[in-house]
C-alpha cells in the first residue's frame, strides 16, 4: 500500500514539520511531572496544540480524541473519494483510560445520577475513531485495535488487507497513547525511572496506488535496506531502553513506537537526514524494526 498523506501529534507539537524541527534541534525537548503526586518526568503534547482551530468544534472532547482528529485530519488533507469507500484503523496500547477513571472516580464520588454522559461517552474506545468519520464525512468501516505488543503495526496490516480484498479505496489508519496520572503511577512502579513516558498521535492515509512511499509489515527484517530504525521506544522493553538513544528523548517511551518512526521515515524518503540517524543513507528501503519478548514485527517503507 501507499503512504499518501501523514499527521503528527506529539511533543514537539502538532504537523510533520515539527517532527523534522524537533529532530535537527540540539536540544531535546525537556520532560516535566505530570503532576504534583507524580515526580516521574513525561514528554506530554505542548497545551498549545489543544487550541488549535480545527479543535474548536470538538473543544468539550478529552485529550484522547483531540489527538487523534488533529492528527487524522493532516493526514487526510487535500484528499477526496467516495465516503462509503473510506475506512479508518485507530490503534492504541491503552485507549483513552484517563477519561475511563475519570468516568470511574465520578461514579464512585457522584452516584450514577450525577455521572457526566458527555464523559461516559468518550471513555470507550470507539469515540475518537467515530469523531474523525464524523469530521471527514465517511460512512466506511471504522475499527479500534487495542494491544500491548504490537499495536500499530497490526492495524498497519490490517489496513493492508482492507486494500487488497476491495474493501476500502482509502485507508486512514493511525496509533494514539495519552500519558495520566494512572499511566505515569503504573510505569514508576512497573520500572522506576528507567523511562521517560510518551504520548501522542500518528496518522497515515492509504492507498492501492498514488504518489508516495510504499508500506508493508513483515515478521523478519529486510537484507537490502539501507537504514534500519530500532523501537526501542516500548515501555517495558529495558534490555533497548538507552535513555541517550535520540529517539526517547525526543518522542518519549511509546507503545506505538512504530508510528513515530514511520513518520520519521516518510521525513527520511523525502531526503531530510538527522545525526547520528542512518549513517548517512541515501536512497533504499528504510526498515523499523519492533520487539516485544521473542516476537517481532518490521515495517519495510521504499
Amino acid at each position: 500500500m501507499i503512504v499518501t498523506g501523514v499527521g503528527v501529534v506529539g511533543a514537539g507539537g502538532a504537523g510533520l514539520e515539527n517532527v523534522k524541527v524537533l529532530l535537527q534541534s540540539a536540544t531535546p525537548p525537556q520532560p516535566k511531572p505530570i503532576s504534583a503526586r507524580e515526580a516521574l518526568p513525561v514528554l506530554q503534547v505542548p497545551a498549545e496544540v489543544f487550541k488549535h482551530p480545527l479543535l474548536s468544534p470538538v473543544r468539550r472532547a478529552d485529550r484522547f480524541s483531540k489527538m487523534s482528529l488533529l492528527a487524522a485530519l493532516e493526514a487526510w488533507q487535500g484528499r477526496t473519494a467516495d465516503p462509503a469507500r473510506v475506512g479508518i484503523i485507530l490503534a492504541s496500547a491503552c485507549g483513552p483510560h484517563a477519561t475511563v477513571f475519570k468516568f470511574v472516580n465520578d461514579l464512585l464520588e457522584f452516584g450514577e445520577s450525577q455521572s457526566s454522559p458527555t464523559v461516559f461517552s468518550q471513555s470507550v474506545h470507539a469515540a475518537a475513531a467515530s469523531m474523525i468519520a464524523t469530521a471527514i464525512k465517511s460512512h466506511g468501516p471504522v475499527l479500534n485495535v487495542a494491544d500491548l505488543r504490537f499495536p500499530f503495526e497490526t492495524a498497519l496490516e490490517l489496513a493492508d488487507a482492507w486494500l487488497k480484498e476491495g474493501r476500502c479505496d482509502v485507508v486512514l489508519v493511525g496509533a494514539t497513547e495519552e500519558c495520566s496520572e494512572v499511566y505515569v503511577h503504573a510505569v514508576s512502579r512497573l520500572w522506576g525511572d528507567r523511562f521517560i513516558p510518551g504520548e501522542g498521535a500518528f496518522f497515515f492515509c492509504c492507498e492501492r496506488e498514488g504518489k508516495g512511499p510504499g508500506v508493508r509489515v513483515q515478521h523478519m527484517p529486510l537484507a537490502r535496506a539501507t537504514c534500519t530504525l530500532e523501537n526501542n521506544l516500548s515501555l517495558g522493553n529495558v534490555a533497548g531502553c538507552v535513555q541517550n538513544q535520540s529517539w526517547v528523548n525526543y518522542s518519549g517511551s511509546l507503545r506505538i513506537g512504530g508510528a513515530f518512526l514511520l513518520a520519521v521515515a516518510e521525513l527520511l524518503r523525502r531526503g531530510e537526514r538527522f545525526e547520528g540517524v542512518c549513517g548517512g543513507a541515501s536512497e533504499g528501503p528504510v526498515q523499523i524494526v519492533s520487539r516485544c519478548g521473542d516476537a517481532q514485527r518490521v515495517i519495510v517503507v521504499e
